[in-house]
């Protein structure tokens, strides 16, 4: 069973006196395209904080392999240099590298959620005082 449905169409008659101007008769639209301003008056905090810290999961991976790359090559040119007689202190800093790169993607994973969702809450209520964000959106 098909279902088939039919595209807006855009009229060519302009606007009367008085009339609101429709999208579909707007003389800065293309034949075809609809374009409709919307306000965004409110963000979802968790998912906002979501979205926030799967970017700060991503920029803290990348912190970690750069820094725990350089602890790690560190700690092995220490460990295997002539100054530390049982390599001890060497090996340790290569840990910290290890550390790094596991622990730097859940901190910056968390700090990004935690400012997501303080930043989603403070949008929703600066927008209640001054009104949302507009947009204008066009069908591709």
């Amino acid at each position: 069973m098909e279902i088939q449905t039919t595209p807006p169409v855009k009229s060519d008659i302009a606007p009367q006196a008085g009339m609101q101007p429709s999208p579909y008769n707007s003389p800065n639209t293309e034949v075809g395209k609809v374009r409709l301003k919307k306000k965004l008056m409110r963000i979802g905090v968790v998912k906002c904080g979501m979205i926030q810290g799967v970017f700060g999961l991503v920029v803290g991976l990348l912190v970690g392999i750069i820094y725990g790359g350089m602890f790690i090559i560190m700690g092995l040119v220490g460990a295997s240099s002539e100054l530390d007689s049982l390599g001890m202190g060497g090996l340790g800093v290569a840990g910290m590298g290890v550390v790094f790169l596991i622990a730097m993607p859940i901190i910056y994973g968390l700090m990004g959620f935690v400012g997501g969702v303080i930043m989603a809450a403070v949008f929703n209520l600066v927008t209640g005082w001054v009104g949302g964000i507009e947009l204008e959106l066009e069908d591709a």
